[in-house]
Order: structure tokens, then sequence, then C-alpha cells
């Protein structure tokens, strides 16, 4: 008779280890290796470079040696006109990604339900359909993902290749198909069976819809189009404001500044640098089934168990030839 798994020894056995743990000299490393990551994130961009480069320029050229314009505004204007649409663009942008991220493993789960489900059909009624239904649900996957990855942004929802999504729903009628090859046969599974798989299928089919909607839908356009347009436009507007720093900068009021001063350029490329990270960010975010950015979804983990779903169970680690095999702590494996 095997033991009894301990829970409160595996907790402590798989407690994972500290990132900080280490002397002061390489946490430090560490941590600089993440802010440069950040510095590069925000700057390293031709987009970002571009916009710095015209900020400083109408600067320049606002500056009192050349066409000497200078004007007080309120910030706060601005702040509100540009910064919080843009906010709430990231938010709408994070919440879709999360939508996204649970559709996609709520796919997953039921996927998975549906095949063991299936194999227990075959082992109790002695059929070789297995080796069709496995065959199909690969399949279906491969359609889901391939459909998911192939909507990109800016492409109307009408524009789209509908042949995409017309084979995950042949895929899914494969699937009832294959349910009602079982209630035909002699000895089929009982009412309470075929109502579980069917939930599970249309579980599977539900999240797939909404994670075609986050696809097929992203943040409003008209909100989009503002945010890109007030963020590139904004700072050459606001040149003559940056200038009025030089006026602020020294406490003495015969210093001038015929070609522009630090704390001018200094607020220009802040302000540039924080409207494009954010809208970098809000970019990166709104779509998170292309795989291209570190918040995406990483389809590598998601078909990891799916490309190998008949490899599950006492004898999995063996079947999957895997190095690592779960041990009980305090027994044998």
């Amino acid at each position: 008779m095997s033991k009894s798994t301990d829970l409160k020894r595996v907790l402590l056995d798989s407690e994972p280890e500290d990132q900080n743990v280490g002397g002061f000299v390489e946490v430090a490393i560490r941590q600089f290796f993440f802010f440069w990551e950040g510095v590069a994130f925000s700057l390293f961009e031709a987009g970002t470079l571009l916009m710095v480069v015209l900020s400083c320029v109408a600067t320049l050229c606002c500056a009192k040696g050349i066409l000497d314009l200078e004007w007080d505004a309120s910030m706060s204007i601005v702040a509100i006109g540009s910064i919080f649409p843009l906010v709430f663009s990231i938010q709408a942008s994070y919440h879709n990604r999360e939508t996204a991220v649970r559709n996609i493993g709520g796919v997953k789960a039921n996927m998975f339900s549906i095949f063991c489900v299936f194999q227990s059909w075959c082992a109790s009624s002695q059929n070789d359909l297995m080796g069709d239904i496995d065959a199909d649900l690969t399949r279906l996957l491969g359609d889901i993902l391939v459909y998911l990855r192939s909507r990109q942004p800016g492409v109307a929802v009408e524009n789209s290749e509908p042949e995409k999504a017309h084979v995950v729903y042949d895929g899914f009628r494969k699937i009832f198909a294959h349910v009602d090859r079982f209630r035909a046969l002699p000895k089929p599974p009982s009412p309470p069976e075929m109502a579980t798989m069917n939930n599970f299928i249309r579980f599977c089919l539900v999240d797939f819809e909404e994670a075609r909607t986050v696809a097929d839908y992203r943040t409003p356009r008209g909100l989009r189009l503002f945010c890109y347009v007030v963020i590139h436009v904004s700072p050459i507007f606001l040149a003559p404001y940056f200038n009025r720093y030089c006026t602020l900068q020294n406490d003495s009021s015969d210093e001038t500044h015929l070609y522009g001063c630090q704390s001018g350029y200094f607020m220009a490329i802040l302000f540039v640098l924080i409207n494009s990270t954010l809208l970098k960010v809000q970019q990166q975010l709104e779509n998170p089934f292309d795989g291209d950015g570190d918040d995406d979804i990483k389809w590598g983990i998601w078909t990891d168990q799916l490309n190998q779903m008949g490899k599950y169970g006492a004898e999995g680690p063996v079947l999957r030839g895997d190095s690592v095999i779960q041990t009980v702590p305090g027994g044998a494996a």
C-alpha cells in the first residue's frame, strides 16, 4: 500500500528559491540589470528617439534667439487630456489580457477533461475510437491557436479570413459527432455522463468565443487614435511652455538663454519619455495572442501538455520519458 503524501512536507520541499539570496554585490548586479532593462524598454525605440529629437528641435526653434516664443500653461490640462485617456486605455488592454489568459486556461482545462472522458469511455466499451478522437482534438487545438494568433490590430473583423474560424467550428462539430457515436453503442454511457461531456464541450466553446471576442474587438479605436495623435503632437505644441523654464532656471533676471536651456530640454525629453513609454505599454498589452511581448500568452507553455494528452496517468513519467519524477516526501517514488 502506497504511503500517503504529507502536504506540509511537500510545501516545505517545494519552497521556491529566494531571488534576493546572495551577497550584496550579486543582488546589486541583478537590480542594475533589471533597471537597465527598464531604461532600454523606455528609450531604445525608433519612434521614441524620433519624438525626443523633434521635441528638442521644436524647443530650440521657440528659444529667444530664434522665434522667441514663450508662454505659461496649466500642465493639469495636458495631463488630463493626454495621460488620463492613455492610462484608461492601458487599463482596458490589461483587462482584455487577463480575460484572454483566463479563457485560454479554460479551453485547455476543458479540452483535457474531454480527452480523459473519451479515454474512459473507450476503455469501458473496448473500442478503438481513441486514435481518431485524439487526432481531432489535437487538430482543433491547433486551429484555435492559429485563429487567435492570426488576428492583428488594425484589421477590420469583416476583412479577416473567415476560413480560419470556420475550421474551428468544424472541429467542435466533429467532437460532438464522436459523442453521438458513443450514444449509438449497444451500451452507451449513462445520461449523466453524456450531460457532463456535453457541458465540457460547451464550456470549451464558450471560452473560445470569449477569447475570440478579445482577439476580434480591441480597445476602442477612437480612444487609441486620440491617444496616439495627442502623444505625438503635444510635445511640439508645448515647446513654448518648455522654454518658460529658462526664465525660472536662474535667480538672475539678466540671464539670457538664446538657444534654450537645460531645464527646458530636460522637461521636453521627460514629457516625451513618459508618454511614449505608456503608449508602448498599451500597445504591447493590446494583443495578448501574438506572443511577441513578455506579457503575452506563452503558447509554448500552453501546448506542452496538450501535445501529449495520452501520456498522463500512473505510467505518465515512463511514457513521457521524464527525468523528473514526483516523489512522496519521506517515502519512495
